[in-house]
């Protein structure tokens, strides 16, 4: 089939080169790459593009097959576009259709011519591209495509044409494809005397047929095939329609408002347009089917091919690139696929193209779910030659269990990101392995558990049971690896201690001030429940006291008892004369003599020898002791009846008490205050006048306690006591 005549504008441009972000056609070595732009408002779906090649300069460099059957094309992301050789292959205008799956509406798309495969078979195809299409070519007339309509004297398809002779009754054959347009009608045609090209009204036998009168062509109307035609208009659409042969013909055909439009008309060999739009409005028509008429015998129509595309009057400008090296990064095998995290292993990787050297090839792993949109570098390697290459990587530690991981490549000179795996890679749950936390394991045994049954394990002290049982202070680890080979680990500090022992003894009764309560443990740590965090106490009250023992391994014993106490013996004592009197009746007695023990006095009773300070020691029935001492004078004379000599208020005393004297005539009168020690704290004289006296003693700054008043006088001591409250 002959060259057409060009209609698009398609411009060879040296662009920068692009970012590559895929491969296709992974058997081929280069592409071309065009931009088509869409200035309508619209989007072009579907839309047949033309470029123009110059397949002569990659034929004769040996990067493309000879007859050019290595020519394939796709979109971005690899959807392979139909395509048609139209004509010129090895030479430097070769015309190819492409039927573009999308160009968006004010914008561009890219798509890539691929070639240099030399066994690759031929894909060219007309049908595929065009939205209608005949080429005559196969010598059998297709009744698929098309439908006659009346009885043609001869209807043969031969030699790269149909003919059609006609019967003398207007015999016509239309396309069985329907159309609303806007469309591009392209054919090459030779027609008689009123034969010629028909736009019909669908399922109807109303059609028009632009038809040859007079040299040019006019346009006539028809309802059937057997009676007379009338002219619609019979200069219209006036451009040349040559008797004697093939002419190239272009119409731009739609339905406007119900009726058939023609916007343009052509004959293109001629270089004759007639582009002022006509409504056929003769008959309504929702759609339209083309074709061809025959009137008589002599009177023939010869189609050598005809095909319809879309059509936008502002057509879309395609612009070639730079040709490229197709290059090629696809992950073909690794020495595992079934993975653990932070397992190493190794990925074999074909590489089509040479790429600038010190590129660095980077292996990336997908998610789980087989997403890259947030790759992990898993390897990398620096190489520029083709080839099949492996690259030591590592699955990331990281890394969620999952089946559906995927493998992919990316390269940095020229920056491209190449194929995804053709196969799965799985990643496995590593075991999970907890032998809890550091712990203190106080006069007893633990047992650690790696748990995970069925793995293989290994201890610090090499066993390889899933148990183990410590007994010394240290730290244990376990490695456990499972049926997958993934590992999984972990480490416990035990501290393994005895358990401190703690005996305070069973309860009991004691006198005061006689009770130690013992912890033992030396070093450890002490909480009693009265406070104290020392090792002893000693209780003053009756209760019930535990003890709270940590020792130096962190282990804790208690030991609780209830401490009763005995009551306590209270002697008074009393001086009649020089005899001292310890009340009672207590199970013994001890007294002495500024604090040494008088041998062999042990009764309730002491007749005092010389003056000085006495103190008395009783036990009661519990062994309990009570003490009481006073000073004496020992004197001469008569003996002071208190009772009837002095008075003394109050008693108990709170800051001032009293004492009364009898008359003082002839002699002086000593008063001493000594505390239950027998330390003197305070002293008082008072002269003789011979008058009855009252001596007022402030004891307001003493503590409270027990004290002892002595009276002396030349005739005897007399003592008393009082209780400062």
């Amino acid at each position: 089939m002959k060259q057409l005549s060009s209609f698009f504008l398609v411009l060879f441009a040296f662009l920068m080169p692009i970012q590559l972000t895929a491969q296709c056609f992974p058997g081929w070595t280069n592409y071309l790459p065009f931009t088509s732009t869409n200035s309508t408002a619209g989007p072009l779906l579907n839309f047949q593009v033309k470029v123009t090649v110059n397949t002569l300069v990659f034929i004769s460099g040996g990067n493309m097959n000879s007859a050019g059957n290595d020519i394939r094309f796709s979109n971005q992301v690899c959807g392979n576009l139909p395509y048609f050789i139209e004509s010129g292959i090895n030479t430097a205008n070769t015309v190819i259709w492409i039927k573009v799956d999308s160009i968006p509406a004010s914008g561009s798309t890219t798509f890539n011519m691929y070639y240099g495969n030399p066994t690759a078979p031929a894909l060219s195809n007309a049908d595929s591209v065009f939205d209608f299409h005949d080429d005559f070519n196969d010598n059998i007339f297709d009744l698929t495509k098309w439908e006659t309509r009346g009885t043609f004297l001869s209807l043969v398809e031969s030699g790269g044409v149909v003919t059609g002779v006609g019967n003398g009754n207007w015999e016509y054959f239309r396309s069985r494809v329907n159309f609303t347009g806007p469309i591009v009608i392209e054919d090459r045609f030779q027609a008689g005397t009123s034969a010629g090209f028909t736009l019909g009204v669908t399922a109807t036998d109303n059609r028009y047929t632009l038809r040859e009168n007079g040299g040019i062509c006019g346009t006539t109307y028809d309802p059937d095939v057997s009676t007379s035609n009338t002219y619609f208009d019979a200069a219209y659409p006036g451009v040349p329609f040559p008797l004697a042969g093939m002419n190239d013909f272009r119409a731009v055909v739609k339905i406007n408002a119900n009726y058939i439009e023609m916007s343009s008309y052509c004959n293109l060999t001629t270089s004759n347009c007639n582009n002022v739009p006509r409504s056929l409005n003769t008959y309504t028509a929702p759609q339209f089917n083309i074709g061809y008429s025959a009137w008589g015998n002599g009177s023939n129509i010869v189609v050598d091919w005809v095909r319809v595309r879309k059509y936008v009057s502002a057509e879309p400008v395609t612009v070639a690139g730079t040709p490229q090296g197709n290059f090629v990064l696809r992950p073909i095998s690794l020495n595992d696929s079934t993975l653990c995290p932070g397992q190493a292993f190794t990925m074999d990787f074909d590489v089509v193209g040479t790429f600038v050297p010190g590129n660095i090839y980077t292996g990336q792993l997908s998610d789980a779910l087989g997403s890259f949109a947030v790759p992990s570098a898993v390897g990398t390697l620096a190489g520029s030659s083709p080839g099949t290459f492996t690259m030591s990587c590592m699955i990331p530690a990281n890394a969620a269990p999952g089946t559906t991981y995927l493998l992919r490549l990316t390269a940095t000179n020229p920056a491209l990101t190449g194929q995804n795996s053709s196969f799965f890679v799985t990643v496995h749950q590593p075991p999970m392995v907890n032998l809890g936390p550091d712990t203190s394991v106080c006069g007893g045994s633990i047992v650690l558990d790696a748990g995970n049954q069925g793995s293989n394990f290994l201890w610090s002290d090499n066993s390889m049971a899933q148990t183990l049982t410590p007994t010394l202070t240290n730290n244990y680890w376990v490695l456990v690896t499972d049926r997958n080979g993934c590992t999984g680990s972990d480490t416990v500090h035990l501290n393994m201690s005895a358990a401190p022992v703690v005996a305070l003894g069973p309860d009991f009764s004691a006198c005061p001030g006689t009770i130690l309560l013992d912890a033992g443990n030396p070093g450890s740590t002490y909480l009693w429940s009265s406070g104290p965090t020392t090792q002893t106490i000693s209780p003053g009250t009756a209760g019930t006291y535990s003890v709270v023992v940590t020792n130096g391994g962190g282990c804790v014993a208690t030991d609780t008892v209830t401490v009763s106490l005995y009551p306590v013996p209270s002697p008074v004592l009393s001086v009649l004369g020089n005899t001292l009197d310890a009340g009672g009746p207590f199970s013994s007695y001890t007294w002495y003599l500024n604090n040494v023990l008088i041998l062999g006095a042990n009764s309730q009773t002491y007749t005092a020898s010389q003056s000085g300070w006495y103190r008395v020691e009783v036990t009661n029935s519990n062994g309990c002791v009570g003490i009481d001492s006073l000073s004496v004078n020992v004197v001469t004379g008569r003996e002071i009846d208190l009772n009837s000599s002095f008075k003394i208020w109050p008693n108990p005393v709170n800051d001032y008490v009293n004492i009364q004297f009898p008359s003082t005539s002839g002699f002086d009168i000593h008063v001493t205050v000594s505390d239950a020690n027998g330390k003197t704290v305070q002293k008082r004289n008072l002269l003789a006048n011979g008058n009855s006296e009252t001596m007022r003693l402030d004891i307001s700054n003493l503590s409270k306690g027990i004290y002892h008043i002595s009276v002396t006088t030349p005739e005897g001591v007399a003592p008393f006591r009082f209780v400062r409250e």
